[in-house]
């Protein structure tokens, strides 16, 4: 619910702020020597440090960290113009402002560098993306702190530094400074924010800048005794100014940072509550489509049923087409064998009766041979004795006569081409009628 949501948000606003108070109380201030031991790893904050330091070897800077704690940090440096070390003073303003910002409460990058993987270590893109802390450390070293080289300033990069170290609030100067290092006369592009003049920068005699003039009293007593710090204020109070007129003065200054940070409390809160808003609606969306891909993955299931179930019938169906393949593949084989062994067979009945009949025609040959000699055997007796009856008979007539004598089935046609009544084999003389 839209209530609960805002009752959450309040809550860890809450908490954020009773976590950010515990912090702050159980901080202990330790010496110069204590906190920051000569040539510690990784350390940043050093009370001798100036802009002229940087870009300068470890043996130059030996030689002006040997120098007594109790000297003026102005009188600490090498004399080295800016074109030596190759910053401008711009850029080594720059460098000094974000380093004294950017710093943890045990003045080191880590926590800064930490929170700049937290927000863009992941996000493709962006000039953090994939980088390691030591890394991403490295990176940052080019263009802050000791180690600034010139022409690194980036201002994509010099508001992800202030935004992880919590220091939007001073995006303003960030922008003043950035524009004086690069020769500006317009804000950075993508910013759209106030451009304010440091006032420790308005002076532009001076030409040597230090940490403490850069972050301040307040910023110093983090990681200095008081002493120490009241050494170092080139600018301290003066003597017959009232205490309790300061405290009041430095109360009234705090209860404004509260007020801006209630402010901002404020303004996160509802921020957190749209977002949490936002939150539960992207939720209901979120459950809404883990219920589709529920029903997405069940349709599939079933889908996925059905195709197991096809493809099993497929199987079956291939399994029956291939047994009926192999029956007809049988039946034919059968089927070719007995036609062979039938053709065979007929084959064999035709040659018989073939040569049956053949022998039958021939037998019926030799017959009709008999037959025919004895009909012509037959016929010239029959026309010899019609001859002698009938001597004056004509060759029409004894041929009709002998058709009348000649049995069934035998014409006189037949006999033409071989008798004749007036050859002499037939009557032994011709007759001429």
């Amino acid at each position: 619910m839209p209530g609960d949501d805002r009752h959450t948000a309040k809550q860890l606003v809450a908490a954020r702020k009773q976590a950010d108070g515990a912090m702050s109380d159980s901080r202990t201030r330790l010496t110069a020597a204590d906190k920051f031991p000569k040539r510690a790893g990784g350390r940043i904050v050093d009370r001798f440090m100036t802009t002229e330091k940087m870009g300068k070897t470890s043996d130059e800077e030996d030689a002006e960290v040997e120098c007594p704690g109790g000297d003026d940090v102005n009188s600490l440096t090498s004399g080295e113009t800016d074109g030596q070390s190759g910053l401008s003073i711009g850029e080594r303003k720059m460098a000094m402002f974000l380093m004294t910002r950017a710093v943890d409460q045990f003045g080191q990058l880590t926590t800064t560098i930490e929170q700049i993987r937290t927000l863009w270590g992941t996000q493709e893109g962006h000039w953090s993306f994939g980088k390691t802390k030591s890394v991403l450390q490295s990176a940052c070293g080019k263009f802050m702190g000791k180690g600034a080289e010139p022409g690194k300033l980036e201002w994509h990069k010099v508001r992800d530094v202030l935004v992880s170290a919590g220091k939007e609030s001073d995006l303003p100067e960030a922008a003043y400074l950035f524009c004086e290092a690069m020769g500006l006369t317009e804000p950075p592009a993508g910013y759209v924010g106030e451009v304010v003049c440091p006032s420790w920068s308005k002076d532009k005699t001076v030409k040597v800048y230090t940490s403490f003039m850069v972050g301040g009293r307040d910023w110093a007593l983090r990681f200095w005794p008081e002493d120490i710090v009241n050494e170092m204020d080139p600018n301290p109070p003066a003597s017959g100014q009232d205490p309790q007129a300061l405290t009041a003065a430095e109360l009234q200054l705090r209860q404004d940072k509260i007020n801006k940070l209630l402010a901002k409390c404020q303004d996160r809160e509802d921020m957190l509550f749209g977002v949490s808003s936002e939150l539960v609606r992207t939720l209901a969306k979120v459950d809404e489509l883990e219920n589709q891909i529920a029903t997405a993955d069940h349709m599939w299931a079933q889908r996925e049923a059905d195709l197991a179930s096809r493809e099993q019938e497929v199987h079956r169906l291939h399994a029956s087409v291939g047994r009926a393949w192999e029956e007809q593949e049988e039946f034919r084989r059968d089927v070719e064998s007995k036609a062979a062994d039938m053709v065979r067979k007929i084959h064999g009945e035709a040659e018989a009766a073939k040569f049956q009949a053949q022998r039958e025609r021939s037998s019926l040959v030799n017959e009709n041979k008999k037959l025919r000699l004895s009909v012509l055997a037959l016929s010239e007796d029959i026309l010899a004795s019609h001859r002698r009856t009938h001597p004056t008979a004509s060759r029409e007539t004894l041929l009709s006569l002998l058709g009348d004598a000649l049995p069934p089935g035998i014409s006189i046609e037949d006999l033409k081409p071989r008798i004749d009544p007036w050859s002499p084999d037939s009557t032994g003389q011709k007759t001429n009628g």
